[in-house]
């Protein structure tokens, strides 16, 4: 397993995170976005990571991300709801591109203000 993740400069929380796993040609792209930087932000970020680590992707079979993706962004969005409700956030949320690459095969995943869709 290789992990970077990268802040971006003028917004901290805003991240993007890649993990290559070794011996596949398996990897994901994640990054998030907020319009503003708060202090929250980290730990909805360390949540966001902590969860996507936890689905071990890569052990699942190809055909079988796109559902569970789906299913993960509709738990994921109840938790951070929960998770962003406790600050005074007025309209604000997270917004999210996840991207599964196996060979020649991509699956993405947007969430937030983005639209939900898969492509081979």
């Amino acid at each position: 397993m290789c992990i970077k993740i990268i802040h971006a400069e003028t917004n901290k929380n805003n991240l993007y995170y890649s993990d290559f796993f070794q011996n596949q040609n398996r990897n994901i792209i994640l990054l998030t976005h907020y319009r503003k930087e708060k202090p929250y932000h980290e730990k909805i970020n360390s949540l966001i990571l902590e969860k996507l680590v936890q689905l071990d992707l890569q052990n699942i079979y190809w055909d079988n991300i796109p559902t569970l993706l789906q299913e993960f962004f509709l738990n994921l969005n109840w938790e951070l709801y929960a998770n962003l409700r406790k600050h005074k956030t007025e309209d604000e949320g997270v917004s999210l591109l996840l991207a599964v690459i196996d060979s020649n095969d991509i699956c993405f995943v947007s969430f937030g203000r983005f639209l939900t869709g898969i492509m081979n």
